[in-house]
């Protein structure tokens, strides 16, 4: 039998950054100059960015503010 990677259930450096955005509902826009609709596109791409990019930024020392 031969050893496989596992998925890892360490937290990553982006789980912060996900969970702040993920906390603001796609609904409620968190500034109010910014329409619900326009609001939960600017939320996906936030999250599909960390999803394809997020890894690597943390990798190159991005950090969070006031973190």
């Amino acid at each position: 039998m031969s050893a496989s990677a596992a998925p890892s259930l360490l937290p990553t450096p982006i789980d912060p950054w996900r969970a702040d955005i993920e906390v603001i509902p796609p609904h409620a826009s968190p500034c109010r100059y910014q329409t619900p609709a326009r609001w939960a596109a600017i939320r996906g791409s936030a999250l599909d960015v960390l999803d394809r990019f997020g890894a690597e930024a943390a990798r190159l020392g991005w950090t969070a503010a006031g973190r």
